[in-house]
Order: C-alpha cells, then structure tokens, then sequence
C-alpha cells in the first residue's frame, strides 16, 4: 500500500520528469519506483508517404506542398521549409514558375531554399 501511495504522489508532483523514487520500509527494504512522463513515452510514428507523385514536363504546382521524397528521380524542384511546392521534369529556364527562386534537381545536390 505504501507503494502504491509512493507512486501517486511522485506522480502527482514530478509529471512531466523522469524520475526513480526509493521507498524504505519500517523493515528496512528498498523499493524503487520508476516514473516515466507522458511526455517521454514512445509514440507510435506516423508512416511516411513515400508515394511517388505526377510531375509533368511544363511543371506541377503542389498546395499542399509535398514532401521531397515524393517526387520523382531526376525532377527540377523548389523546396521550402523541408516541402515541395513547385516541380518539373524538365530544367527549362531554372526558376519556380511560382516563386522565382533557382531549381534543384532531385537527387542532386543539396536542398532548401536557394536564391541566385
């Protein structure tokens, strides 16, 4: 019972730490307690969408943008903030048809957001 009362407590004043509390009996035993927080508890992942999505040759604008993973080997791309908003199979003139900024091939070097 002391135990028991021990964890509610530790609970009710650690929530959001991880904590080991040590309950000495009357007879002298040791008792440990191990308290993990929600907040640090596993979650279970999202799968990722790695479904290749259409990109056509005059170029596809993504709203919602698309996760890089998405587009095809070898597109032109312009990424923001880790998303896809603008590709096309063919280089053309370098620049996202909607924001202006320089095109990254897929699988090519590095991504994000690139100004000329």
């Amino acid at each position: 019972m002391k135990t028991f009362l021990l964890v509610v407590l530790v609970s009710a004043v650690f929530p959001a730490c991880d904590k080991t509390a040590t309950n000495t009996s009357e007879e002298g035993s040791n008792t440990s307690i191990e308290v993990v927080s929600e907040a640090h508890a596993e979650t279970p992942q999202k799968p990722r969408v790695t479904e290749t999505v259409a990109v056509t040759a005059e170029g596809t604008k993504f709203d919602p943008p698309v996760s890089p993973e998405q587009i095809p080997d070898g597109a032109w791309m312009c990424s923001m903030g880790g998303k896809v908003h603008y590709a096309r199979t063919e280089a053309g003139d370098g620049k996202c048809a909607v924001c202006g900024m320089k095109l990254q091939q897929h699988g090519h070097g590095e991504m994000g957001h690139h100004h000329e």
